[in-house]
């Protein structure tokens, strides 16, 4: 259906949920999965340098997969124009807000502070108020045993009746 006004989150809610899946490899790279398909607007791009920012991890250890294999991928919206860009620049940096809940709750206890002390970056969780106390992302998943850390995060667009659509 053609509509001549598009991307504010209230006209994208009948796309449905977003589903991004994070694992974090011993390693310390990141394979980032998002049921999605390039469609010109650089969502490949989008998707991976969102994962690397918000988690503090080189965007060069992220391997992104976008799959549209409904048998094996996470579930998404339909697949049309930039708005996918748009909707990923809220699912990928929520999905990597519970990523960096899950590794500060990892490190809190083996850096002796906190968790509201802590922050990441570098490749690293480290104190904010003593950057000596550092652990390294990798290292805190294999000390947690917890190989791999995954993460599967479901945005739902919310309800917001606000924000001016463009016109063409």
């Amino acid at each position: 259906s053609f509509h001549n006004e598009w991307h504010t989150l209230w006209q994208e809610k009948r796309r449905g949920p977003i589903t991004v899946v994070i694992k974090i490899d011993t390693d310390g790279t990141v394979l980032l999965t998002a049921p999605t398909i390039e469609t010109g607007p650089g969502t490949n791009s989008v998707a991976a340098y969102l994962c690397s920012e918000a988690l503090g991890i080189p965007v060069q250890k992220i391997r992104w997969i976008a799959t549209t294999d409904t048998d094996t991928s996470p579930k998404d919206q339909v697949q049309t124009d930039s708005a996918v860009a748009i909707l990923f620049s809220e699912a990928i940096p929520a999905a990597a807000r519970e990523v960096r809940k899950r590794l500060f709750t990892l490190a809190a206890p083996i850096l002796g502070v906190t968790q509201d002390r802590l922050d990441r970056g570098e490749e690293r969780v480290y104190d904010l108020q003593d950057v000596a106390r550092v652990v390294c992302i990798a290292e805190l998943v294999r000390l947690a045993g917890i190989v791999p850390l995954i993460t599967l995060h479901n945005y739902e667009i919310p309800v917001v009746d606000k924000g001016t659509p463009f016109r063409a």
